[in-house]
C-alpha cells in the first residue's frame, strides 16, 4: 500500500515530476482496468473512446427530443446531426478500429463506414440530415433566420434518421460484445 502525502502525491520526487494521483485517473465506463478498453464477454474488447461517443449520441438524442418539445425546430435539428455524426465516430472506433475523420460532414463518414452493416437505403436520409449541420445555426446558409428556414417536418425527419442511425450503430456495437447504453441514458433521464 503506497503511502500518500498531503500533496496528494506518492513522495516528494512524484511530487516535482508527476500530477497527483487523483488528477491520473481514468474515469471508469467499464470492467477494463486497461485505460483505452472496454471490457466485454469472452475476453473481447472494445475502445473506451467508442463507448463515450455512442453515449454522447444518446445524450444529443435526448437533447433533439427535448428541442423538439419545445419548438425549437432548428436546434432540435442540429442535434440530430450530432447525434449521427457522434454514432458513426463510435462505428470507426468499434468496428473499423481506426481514428474517425476529423469532419462533420455525414455523408463522408457514412461512406467510410461501407460494409459494416448499415445499408444504403438510409445513405439518402443522412444526406438529408447532412444539411443541418450549417443550416440550422447560421443566417447565411440558411438564406434568413435558420428558426424560420427549419421547419417542424424538417426537425422530426431529421430526429427519426439521426434516432435510426444511433439505433443501428448501437445494434452494431452490441454484435461486437458492448452490453449496451445504460437506459438513464438512452431515455433522457
Amino acid at each position: 500500500m503506497a503511502i500518500i502525502n498531503r500533496g496528494g502525491y506518492r513522495s516528494r520526487a512524484d511530487a516535482r515530476t508527476s500530477r497527483p494521483i487523483e488528477s491520473r485517473r481514468q474515469p471508469q465506463v467499464g470492467g477494463s482496468a486497461h485505460p483505452t478498453l472496454y471490457s466485454l464477454a469472452a475476453g473481447r474488447f472494445v475502445r473506451r473512446e467508442a463507448v463515450y461517443w455512442i453515449r454522447e449520441a444518446w445524450a444529443d438524442l435526448c437533447t433533439a427530443s427535448v428541442l423538439l418539445s419545445a419548438r425549437r425546430w432548428n436546434a432540435a435539428a442540429f442535434y440530430s446531426h450530432q447525434a449521427a455524426e457522434k454514432a458513426l465516430k463510435s462505428l470507426y472506433l468499434a468496428v473499423l478500429r481506426v481514428e474517425p475523420p476529423k469532419s462533420h460532414v455525414l455523408t463522408e463518414l457514412y461512406r467510410g463506414l461501407r460494409g459494416v452493416g448499415l445499408g444504403p437505403d438510409l445513405e439518402e436520409r443522412v444526406a438529408e440530415l447532412n444539411k443541418f449541420y450549417t443550416v440550422s445555426r447560421y443566417p447565411d446558409a440558411a438564406a434568413g433566420q435558420p428558426y424560420e428556414s427549419v421547419t417542424r417536418g424538417d426537425a422530426e425527419r431529421s430526429f427519426e434518421t439521426a434516432r435510426e442511425v444511433v439505433e443501428l450503430a448501437e445494434g452494431l456495437l452490441k454484435s461486437a460484445g458492448y452490453e449496451g447504453t445504460p437506459e438513464d441514458i438512452r431515455n433522457c433521464r
